[in-house]
C-alpha cells in the first residue's frame, strides 16, 4: 500500500510539473529617484528630470505604475515627511 501511495505521489508531481506556465512580462521597467534634490524618472535606459531646482523627497509609485507621488518642501524640513506639499505626476 505504501508503494502504491509513493508511486501515485511521484506520478502526480511529475504531471503537475508539466502544467507550470511562465511568461515574460511586457511591462516597461520604470524607476523614480532623487538626484541633486530633484525628481528623476528612468524608463528602460532613458533618464528624464521631472522637477527643476526643487527639494523633493519620498517618491512613491502608485500600485498600477502610472503615477508617482512625492513631497515637495524646503531644505529646512529635510527630514520631515509631515511638512511639505504632496504632489503627483503621470
Amino acid at each position: 500500500m505504501k508503494g502504491i501511495s509513493l508511486l501515485l505521489t511521484i506520478f502526480t508531481v511529475w504531471i503537475l510539473s508539466f502544467s507550470i506556465v511562465s511568461a515574460e512580462s511586457d511591462d516597461v521597467l520604470k524607476a523614480a529617484f532623487i538626484k541633486d534634490n530633484d525628481l528623476w524618472i528612468k524608463v528602460d535606459n532613458h533618464e528624464q528630470r521631472i522637477t527643476n531646482d526643487e527639494f523633493i523627497r519620498f517618491p512613491k509609485w502608485s500600485f498600477d505604475g502610472n503615477w508617482v507621488a512625492y513631497i515637495k518642501g524646503d531644505k529646512e524640513n529635510e527630514y520631515s515627511i509631515h511638512q511639505g506639499d504632496l504632489w503627483h505626476i503621470m
